[in-house]
């Protein structure tokens, strides 16, 4: 039987970093990543720390430390990484030449949800790794 991470847990964890709209859609993001980086969100929000992992020659204390992300964000990039090598390096390094550090990722913070809300039932949804 696989491990579950309910998006209830999910927002009470991360609601003070993050908007409701911005919650969904990050949520939205993690429930389309691979096993194993889905098991990275569930690891880090469960305080058993950052992967160990490095992907591209990038690890999560490089993201986090030298990039200023926050540890969602980077562990998103990390999943970007093992995908799309290419484009996220790409990206990363248009960022890193900028030196904008991270204000979390904001979304546009309207109190209108997208239409794929009405398909959202925040009681129910999970995300399994």
């Amino acid at each position: 039987m696989k491990n579950k991470l309910t998006y209830l847990y999910f927002r009470k964890n991360l609601k003070d970093t993050y908007s409701e709209k911005e919650l969904r859609q990050l949520f939205g993001s993690i429930k389309k990543m691979d096993e194993e980086s889905r098991g990275w969100v569930a690891a880090w929000m469960n305080g058993e720390g950052y992967p160990k992992d490095e992907i591209e020659d990038i690890d999560i204390s490089f993201l986090i430390d030298e990039c200023n992300f926050q540890p969602l964000n980077a562990i998103i990039i990390l999943d970007w990484l093992k995908n799309e090598p290419e484009a996220a390096k790409y990206c990363l390094q248009r960022y890193l030449s900028r030196g904008k550090p991270d204000e979390n990722i904001k979304f546009n913070d309207s109190e209108d949800l997208d239409d794929s809300d009405d398909e959202f039932d925040m009681e129910n949804e999970f995300i399994e790794y």
